[in-house]
């Protein structure tokens, strides 16, 4: 159950942290009359409502306070009243941006350098990267239950909202399975170019999912995005264009993987929106744990389809051959840097995807993919660094000329001290 009190613009004063405090025991009885008198306060009729998966945003200012009824995690819903204008000048945001943009361009090098052994089972890595988040959260998420951390009623919210982890398991499902496909035939500088397509896709599903709206300057800012991308592929296309018959393919594969995007980014909105209208604090386990059973889930249903589009991949005549195949690639018998990039490629990958979703839940979806965007032009430098089973990348004048756009995009769309939404 939760109170909603409405302020007038007039006597809207201190945090809401401070509001909710003063006026905490005047929530603890949905009958209670008294809030009448309660000092700078409109009064309207009292309104008891439960706490809905997806409340709607009210127009005025609506100061909720949580009863003993909610099923809430403590006071971590003013921390994040506090944190989620998403300024990077707070230290938390801070240090989390930091980490996430460290992380991201270990993660991408990774990724890039465990797909060359396994560039024709890239369903299997994708099979095992799953199984490892699950039984990662899981143990975590057990962990944190038996501390306390974690409530019955952050459980019950889930369990009772299974069909929203659906969703967003289907989106990341079908994300990891394109993004291995196309990622395993294209230049690894190129992937960091093209994962920034992300961005436009956040802003396309944030102004869908949860009405927020941009100016022509941040308008214009994506645009130089797009832009910026479509430059810094070029070379390399036209180049398979003159000299080979793969030109065409390179267009597809940077396609797909830059569509592969669009289903991720709606899943980011997704968690966002759970986090900030679920009307419950819920723990960064709670999400990461059923959104990657739900992913596994859909996976696992998906076999068919995706076993006969493993098997081509792998040119493989049956699931005998191919398992058998991957397992090889897997334990190292063709390569001697496996399994041992496999498990690595994990374990980043999982510290990644925490801080992201930590950046995420403190700031937002759009914020946490802006941050990333620092992490572009140093994980191409680093793709031109003498890395072990890749080969080197060079920097061609079209390629910084398709950065500078891109990260002038990036600012242009940045620079609004106050986004509207």
């Amino acid at each position: 159950m939760a109170c909603a009190f409405t302020f007038t613009s007039a006597s809207w004063r201190g945090s809401r942290t401070e509001g909710c405090r003063e006026l905490a025991s005047r929530c603890s009885s949905p009958q209670a009359s008294v809030w009448r008198d309660a000092p700078g306060v409109a009064w309207r009729r009292p309104v008891v409502r439960r706490a809905s998966s997806w409340p709607r945003l009210p127009g005025r200012r609506v100061l909720h306070c949580r009863t003993a009824a909610s099923a809430s995690g403590g006071d971590g819903g003013d921390r994040q009243g506090q944190l989620e204008s998403g300024t990077l000048k707070h230290p938390q945001v801070l240090l989390t941006s930091v980490a996430y943009v460290v992380l991201s361009i270990v993660n991408r090098v990774v990724y890039r350098m465990s797909l060359v052994p396994m560039h024709r089972y890239t369903f299997f890595l994708s099979l095992f990267v799953t199984f490892m988040y699950v039984a990662a959260y899981g143990t975590t998420l057990a962990a944190r239950r038996r501390a306390g951390i974690v409530g019955e009623g952050q459980l019950r919210w889930a369990l009772s909202h299974l069909g929203v982890f659906a969703v967003i398991g289907s989106l990341e499902a079908t994300t990891f399975v394109l993004g291995m496909y196309a990622a395993a035939t294209l230049p690894g500088a190129l992937l960091s170019v093209l994962s920034q397509s992300v961005l436009v896709f956040i802003a396309m599903a944030s102004y869908f999912l949860l009405g927020r709206r941009y100016s022509m300057r941040q308008v214009s800012g994506l645009l130089l995005v797009v832009l910026g991308v479509v430059i810094s592929i070029f070379p390399q296309t036209a180049s398979q264009l003159a000299h080979e018959t793969g030109g065409l393919r390179i267009w597809g594969m940077s396609a797909v993987f830059s569509l592969s995007y669009a289903f991720a980014a709606t899943a980011s909105v997704l968690k966002e929106r759970v986090f900030k209208r679920s009307g419950i604090e819920l723990d960064l386990f709670i999400v990461n744990t059923f959104s990657s059973l739900m992913q596994l889930a859909v996976t696992i249903v998906a076999l068919p389809l995706s076993t006969a589009l493993a098997l081509h991949m792998a040119r493989s005549s049956n699931l005998h051959e191919y398992l058998g195949g991957a397992l090889s690639a897997f334990i190292g018998k063709t390569g001697i840097y496996m399994p041992w990039l496999a498990i690595l490629y994990v374990a980043f990958n999982l510290g990644f995807n925490i801080t992201g979703l930590r950046l995420l839940k403190i700031a937002s979806a759009l914020d946490a993919t802006v941050v990333s965007m620092v992490a572009v032009p140093l994980t191409t430098l680093a793709f031109c660094l003498p890395l072990p089973i890749l080969a080197r990348s060079r920097f061609s004048p079209a390629v910084v000329l398709g950065l500078v756009v891109l990260l002038s995009g990036i600012w242009m769309y940045n620079r609004p001290a106050k986004r509207a939404e």
